[in-house]
């Protein structure tokens, strides 16, 4: 086995790799390749890829993701190798905090390498036939204006314990707010990744998801927001897998209870 960079000239081997019940990898590997702050590694066997993997660095914490390997060459610690080369790639003096979701497949393997559970999350979808009528209290719910930015920013900080504007502002332009006296309370920001909903309080982090159903089939939610996975089974979605969000090296407050719907599974 071979360590090395995933280079553009490797995007064609994704479509081997594509995991059947994941979201297309292409898109978030061509993401890797184009920004700095991420990185991604494979391993090679006789000219063939097995295996791969990519890094996201934010201010002073990194995600891994889309940790893949062949079918073909599972169950032959490929996944570990993989990972190890991935956190090898870290400096840990300036990201402190190293997380990552877990499929159960992948779980014991990040576990045996000294990764943490910090909490499960369950993908719930529609049936095709299912009609969705909302009940939002629209009265706070507004689209987001430039001067919410800063607001929107500092409110992810908050809930998520991690510094990662960039991943934000690469987007925000069409999200959603709920405000109270000029106080950002929630965002819901469509065009970031899988359409991430967090919110301070339960009464307007529901009335975003609300929104947020009638533009989206699947949503995806810790396990910590009760209230969020009540609402979604009592309406009829299907929870059909959940995945494990892990964490090695220092721990920050996450408060998962008002996250209505992450990010994706690559920065939480």
């Amino acid at each position: 086995m071979t360590l090395g960079d995933f280079t553009e000239a490797d995007l064609p081997a994704l479509d081997r790799l594509q995991p059947a019940d994941w979201n297309l990898i292409l898109p978030y590997y061509n993401y890797y390749l184009q920004h700095d702050n991420c990185s991604a590694l494979k391993l090679t066997n006789d000219d063939e890829i097995s295996a791969i993997g990519a890094v996201i660095r934010h201010e002073d914490s990194a995600w891994l993701a889309h940790i893949v390997v062949d079918v073909r060459f599972r169950n032959i610690g490929l996944g570990k190798l993989i990972t190890k080369a991935l956190i090898s790639s870290i400096d840990s003096q300036l990201y402190s905090s190293i997380y990552l979701m877990a499929t159960p497949l992948g779980h014991p393997v990040y576990k045996s390498l000294g990764f943490v559970d910090e909490g499960l999350q369950s993908f719930y979808r529609w049936e095709d036939t299912f009609s969705y009528k909302d009940d939002i209290q629209k009265s706070n719910l507004r689209p987001i204006q430039k001067e919410d930015y800063e607001q929107v920013l500092s409110l992810d900080h908050f809930i998520s314990g991690e510094s990662r504007a960039y991943r934000l502002l690469d987007g925000i332009e069409s999200g959603m707010v709920t405000s109270r006296d000029g106080i950002i309370t929630g965002f819901y920001l469509p065009d970031v990744l899988e359409g991430p909903v967090f919110a301070i309080n339960e009464d307007d982090g529901m009335d975003l998801i609300k929104y947020r159903l009638k533009q989206k089939k699947e949503a995806i939610v810790p396990d910590e927001n009760i209230k969020a996975n009540d609402y979604l089974k009592a309406i009829g979605m299907t929870k059909y897998r959940y995945a494990t969000r892990m964490r090695l090296g220092k721990e920050r407050k996450y408060n998962a209870f008002q996250v209505f719907n992450r990010y994706s599974g690559q920065i939480g």
